[in-house]
């Protein structure tokens, strides 16, 4: 009988091989099955059974070794692979995270100061470059980047070394190729100090970039000459003897980072450096620094970056930061009238991506602006003992440039990226006057503190003043004044028969109807009722505005005519508090037309302009007002603090206040500031209604919002509302209705927790007030005021609506700006219609009047009035 030899294959250990390393093969062989064998099952013999039995168990175990190999080699790949990526990356973190350097390496040491030591070396690549030196204790490893914009392009590393001494090596690191390199480099000798002369100079100012002011000692000088000189107390510096040609300027001082600056000196000009210079930073803190030149005013520096529990920060001149507070960062210093310093300091860092931009908020709304990349705006970057620089590009159009990102590692290890991008952001916040504009003002009112009720005490206060104007045709026709409240010479719209709130005991002395016909122009403003908007008490408006203009003087002084004038002065005593009043009245009436993109009446506009106009001219020499017009007299806060308010309001107008101006103004309340004191002059005490006014003139006019004298005194003006208006009997409250207006204006700029202290307390007041019936009904009395005497019920019942209107009389910063935030604020189209009851009198205001504005002046003009 035939015997049927097996194939070679079930050898066991063959088919192991096999199964490895000829899976095509054995896929042919294995996925086969026995049909090979011959068909003997009808006469095959006990010897065929076995053998056929045994190439079955062969089969089967060949199979089994087959998938143990193919679950072994599919093991070894996977190894492999991730051999080979974990080796990939390793070598990109150790080896191609490096820069590729040229070899042409230069070090020296700085001949006036030897433990400085300036290497110079040009990148090939992007990339680190680490620079190292060993000593007995210890090895320090410093990392420069190498960014995209700075390949090819020769970098200064200044290292500063306590007891460097020739021949110490410094270690280089760097990619060559493939590899990192590892380059010693032995520290020269000091060079001698090289004499040179010329007939150039360079004047300059040297500032603290943390907090501007000017820093004395600083070293300028050329580097390796003998070219050098110190500012001076005021920071300012006179560098002589210059050499013609392209200069590197070096500006140091001990405690701070030194800065480089390069110009091109030439043909005996003097050119003026303004630098900022950075304190030293300790490990792990970052600082940026903003400068630029004179225009634009005001560029804001914002930046984003990581908190511990995962949220973001949002650093700015709204959202200042605290370095004791979780998120250690904050706005160290905010310029307002152009150079810088804007700084913004991180204390520790963490990983994550930190986000650097400037926002032009001269030109705010103007999104196609080339202000911003034509302000020569320089940002500086500290971190690890390196500083990068940034500088927009061309003259792009837009008002948001977006810097760098500083993206920092696990291991603390930043990567500054830039961005360079220009952009135009129109911003979504409110302009200053909008607020009242809007006919969703109870939106505001509810949102900042106020209620129903307090509006409804400004209505009743404006219908007052409504009714009590003087309204028969005489020369005292559109004003307020004490006559204005004597019915006997019917002249008021009046319901009463009879003398109407007639303060008797008050009429003695003398009457300021220019004063208290600006007063009660500003509280319909500050309601919504414009000259030219056509509300219910426009021609109020109108009316009051035409007879202030029609008394004007020639040299543009608004005050009340024939009043006894005051020894040394060609006016009355009162003077310059009735010109400030009734000029900040005017110039608002312009202000609220231009930001409606209304028209200004010429006749305002120009009357506005001669008013401002003498208001600059009589700024006494201390850089305040007061009673007299000779410059040399001592000013006080008080008269000062009115002329701040007209000039805020002729500014909006488009009025131009000199610099000169502003800085006396400036200088002024610093000299009368004494902690959260605001004194009436430097001799004499002040009040709480004069911190209100210091505070004012820091946020409405100096751009000074954010100082510290702001923070403190909000504190003591809250303190003081709650101590004297909140105590529970009420007959110890004395009302002070010139604390109320001049400190809810400021405390309502300030916001947050001491604003809410001191809202509660006023508002509360100001309600319970109020007179509820008769003709006096919508007034305030003035008998138990202060300086009820001299304003009677004319005064108090306009700064008592004006202290209940602040919720929506002016918009805040961070309402102006809340197109730059992350959390915006209720857009117009965003706001729900109005359904509530509490509305019903807001709303009501919006009834339209028809006033004839040409008809009003001409008519004055004409002399169609009747005389008293």
């Amino acid at each position: 009988m035939r015997r049927v030899e097996p194939p070679v294959a079930p050898i066991p250990g063959v088919v192991g091989l096999f199964n490895v390393f000829s899976p095509r093969l054995q896929n042919s062989y294995l996925d086969s099955d026995t049909s090979f064998l011959p068909d003997l099952r009808g006469d095959e013999s006990a010897e065929e059974l076995a053998l056929r039995k045994e190439l079955q168990n062969l089969h089967v175990s060949a199979r089994r070794k087959y998938r143990r190999s193919k679950k072994l080699a599919n093991a070894i790949s996977a190894v492999v692979a991730l051999a080979i990526a974990v080796s990939a990356w390793f070598y990109y973190a150790t080896v191609w995270s490096y820069a590729e350097l040229d070899t042409r390496i230069s070090v020296q040491r700085d001949s006036l100061d030897p433990e400085r030591l300036i290497l110079t070396y040009t990148g090939n690549s992007r990339g680190n470059i680490a620079i190292s030196r060993e000593d007995e204790q210890r090895r320090t490893i410093l990392l420069d980047h190498i960014s995209g914009e700075r390949v090819r392009v020769p970098q200064h590393f200044q290292w500063r070394i306590r007891g460097l001494r020739t021949g110490d090596t410094i270690g280089l690191g760097y990619r060559e190729q493939f590899r990192v390199a590892q380059r010693e480099i032995a520290v020269p000798a000091v060079d001698g100090i090289v004499t040179i002369s010329g007939q150039n100079v360079l004047e300059g100012l040297v500032l603290s970039a943390v907090d501007g002011k000017p820093l004395e000692g600083v070293e300028v000088r050329i580097p390796g000459t003998d070219v050098t000189t110190k500012s001076n107390a005021e920071g300012h510096f006179r560098l002589e003897k210059i050499p013609d040609g392209k200069q590197t300027f070096e500006i140091a001082k001990t405690g701070y980072m030194s800065e480089l600056h390069t110009a091109d000196i030439s043909g005996g000009d003097s050119p003026n450096l303004r630098m900022a210079l950075s304190p030293g930073l300790k490990e792990g803190e970052i600082r940026i620094v903003l400068t630029w030149e004179k225009e634009p005013a005001d560029l804001d520096a914002h930046l984003e970056g990581p908190l511990p529990d995962d949220s973001r920060f949002h650093i700015s001149f709204q959202e200042k930061g605290d370095l004791k507070s979780k998120e250690f960062v904050q706005l160290d210093c905010d310029a307002r009238r152009g150079f810088g310093p804007e700084t913004i300091t991180v204390l520790g860092v963490l990983p994550g991506t930190y986000k650097y931009f400037v926002h032009d908020y001269t030109n705010q709304k103007e999104v196609d602006s080339t202000a911003l990349s034509r302000s020569r705006a320089v940002v500086k970057v500290y971190y690890g003992g390196q500083t990068y620089t940034f500088k927009p590009e061309g003259e792009g159009k837009g008002n948001l440039w977006n810097v760098c990102e500083i993206v920092i590692s696990e291991d603390l290890k930043a990567t500054v990226q830039k961005l360079g991008t220009l952009e135009g952001k129109k911003i979504e916040g409110l302009g200053l006057y909008e607020k009242r504009t809007r006919e969703d003002r109870m939106e505001w009112i509810e949102e900042y503190g106020g209620n129903s009720e307090s509006e409804k005490a400004v209505k009743e206060a404006l219908e007052w003043l409504a009714r009590h104007q003087c309204g028969r045709k005489g020369k005292s026709f559109g004003s307020w004044g004490r006559y204005c409240l004597q019915r006997s010479d019917k002249r008021l719209a009046c319901e009463s028969r009879d003398t109407c709130c007639q303060d008797a005991m008050f009429l003695e002395g003398n009457d300021y109807p220019m004063a208290f016909t600006g007063l009660a122009i500003l509280a319909f403003q500050a309601g919504g009722h414009f000259y030219n908007n056509s509300h219910p008490y426009s021609e109020n408006v109108l009316n009051g505005l035409a007879w202030m203009v029609k008394n004007q003087q020639e040299n543009g002084l608004l005050i009340t005519p024939g009043l006894k004038k005051y020894p040394g002065s060609p006016y009355h005593e009162k003077f310059m508090y009735e010109h400030g009043i009734a000029s900040f009245a005017l110039a608002e009436a312009c202000a609220v037309a231009k930001a409606m993109d209304l028209p200004v009446h010429k006749r305002f506009q120009t009357a506005m302009k001669k008013a401002i106009d003498f208001t600059v001219k009589t700024q006494h020499l201390d850089g305040g007002w007061r009673y007299k017009v000779d410059v040399q007299e001592m000013s006080d806060t008080s008269v000062t603090g009115w002329q701040v308010l007209a000039l805020k309001s002729a500014k909006e107008a488009g009025y131009q206040i000199p610099y000169k101006t502003l800085d006396k103004i400036g200088t002024f309340f610093n000299r009368h500031t004494q902690g959260s004191e605001t004194r009436y002059t430097t001799s004499m005490a002040g009040t709480e209604a004069l911190t209100g006014i210091g505070m004012l003139v820091r946020q409405f006019l100096l751009n000074e919002s954010d100082s510290e004298y702001v923070r403190v005194a909000g504190r003591r003006l809250a303190d003081h509302a709650v101590t004297t208006w909140k105590v529970p009997d009420a007959e110890d409250r004395e009302p002070d209705f010139y604390i109320w207006y001049k400190g809810s204006l400021a405390m309502q700029q300030l916001g947050g927790r001491q604003w809410t202290r001191w809202n509660e307390s006023i508002r509360e007041e100001l309600i319970r007030l109020q007179k509820k019936e008769g003709c006096e009904r919508g007034s305030w009395d003035p008998y138990s005021d202060p300086w009820g005497e001299y304003g009677g019920r004319i005064y108090t019942t306009a700064l008592g609506a004006l202290s209940l209107q602040v919720y929506y009389r002016y918009a805040t910063e961070e309402d102006q700006t809340s197109g730059l935030r992350t959390r915006g604020r209720i857009t117009a189209e965003e706001v729900p219609p109005e359904t509530s009851e509490d509305t019903a009198d807001v709303e009501e205001s919006s009834r339209e009047v028809a006033v004839d504005e040409d008809a009003v002046l001409k008519e004055m003009d004409a002399g169609l009035v009747e005389e008293e």
